[in-house]
């Protein structure tokens, strides 16, 4: 019951959604010496309490999740347990079968339903697959939970199979997957928090797309790569994000947002505080020249202004260079003309390298350095205009 207390008052006092991984291993130790009736009470109490319980923050049920595994993860099995008053108990190997008759309670109170036999909401339950349990000894265990699934679809799972996943990874039963770099410092993993990432596959559009069994697998493996391929492809977005900025030929600026919203927008992803912002949107709208345009929208602009714009969104988080792809090729001469001296103006007073692609031979003036690529190779043989204006 302590349990539910704790996510009550969390929700009310501190954030919505509020979830506990390993809860049943962490509680094992409190169950030690208990019948199996005993322990079914007390989980029974746990679940009737968190959906009868309303939050004062938006007057609702209080939004929880709660993460069981089928058994002690390997890695936790020499960790040293806590039971009553703290106390150090053994490791938490000691308490496999605790942690089983926890999550066996868990999963027959969810599956006997509320007294109208309609599923229980919360919290939502999340079990863990690891490789450990993946054998004949937990077999009942998953089938029960599988039997649960098929009843009312309200079972979260969640694959530590891929090596990408490591020991731990912590979700929500919103489908959200928070930080899942696990370092084995309790102190350091247990502050950390935040939606780091989620996939979503789309089942029914699968089946509606494949032909026959087959195709279906076949579509399920493409997904799930390019599900892999963007869960470890956090860490290149956050140094894109971060120490690169991207200028493009069509602007790329965001119609229904304004001119000081588009400039924000890589420092939003960068988590950059709003006030903080807004006073960097400010500066770079002014290092551009439109810092009287703030509230303009792309349409309401000229073809060089929007690319200004672009210019200064790729500023904002002090980049260590710019890719600048045709940053001209929609401009005519003069704006053309503008738009490198501003370049120019940022290499000289900022330091950013700017390395810009271009078909457009009349720039080459511009460039410190050319780099000539043909048929998707490097080659140093001068183009045809480049001897004729030698």
């Amino acid at each position: 019951n302590h349990t539910g207390e704790i996510m009550l008052a969390a929700q009310q006092n501190m954030s919505g959604g509020q979830g506990m991984s390993l809860w049943n291993v962490f509680v094992a130790p409190f169950a030690r010496g208990r019948t199996y009736e005993e322990i079914k009470q007390s989980v029974q109490m746990l679940i009737y309490n968190l959906n009868m319980a309303y939050a004062a923050r938006g007057s609702q049920v209080p939004f929880t999740s709660m993460a069981l595994e089928f058994g002690v993860p390997d890695f936790l099995k020499d960790e040293n347990a806590y039971g009553p008053k703290g106390k150090v108990v053994g490791t938490y190997a000691d308490f496999e079968e605790e942690t089983r008759l926890i999550q066996r309670a868990f999963t027959e109170t969810l599956l006997e339903g509320d007294n109208e036999g309609k599923p229980h909401l919360f919290p939502n339950t999340i079990y863990t697959l690891r490789k450990e349990t993946m054998n004949s000894e937990y077999e009942e265990d998953i089938r029960l939970v599988h039997e649960l699934s098929a009843k009312y679809g309200s079972s979260y799972f969640v694959n530590m199979f891929p090596k990408y996943r490591g020991k731990m990874a912590n979700y929500m039963g919103c489908r959200t997957c928070l930080q899942d770099t696990w370092t084995g410092d309790w102190d350091q993993d247990c502050l950390r928090t935040g939606n780091l990432a989620y996939v979503t596959l789309n089942f029914p559009r699968i089946g509606y797309q494949s032909k026959d069994e087959s195709q279906v697998f076949e579509y399920l493996d493409e997904y799930m790569d390019l599900a892999v391929e963007t869960l470890t492809d956090s860490e290149l977005a956050t140094i894109r994000n971060r120490k690169i900025g991207f200028i493009f030929q069509s602007f790329n600026l965001f119609p229904a947002l304004t001119v000081e919203q588009n400039i924000e927008v890589p420092m939003l992803y960068a988590r950059v505080p709003h006030r903080k912002r807004a006073k960097i949107a400010l500066e770079l709208a002014k290092r551009v020249g439109l810092g009287h345009r703030l509230g303009h929208k792309p349409t309401q602009l000229s073809g060089g202004e929007c690319q200004r714009i672009a210019i200064a969104r790729s500023l904002g988080n002090n980049p260590a260079f710019i890719l600048a792809d045709e940053p001209t090729g929609n401009l005519d001469e003069k704006t053309s003309d503008e738009i490198m001296d501003l370049f120019h103006e940022l290499n000289r007073q900022q330091g950013v390298t700017i390395v810009m692609v271009t078909h457009n031979p009349t720039l080459a003036p511009h460039y410190d350095n050319i780099i000539r690529l043909r048929d998707g190779r490097i080659d140093p043989t001068p183009f045809e205009w480049e001897r004729l204006q030698s």
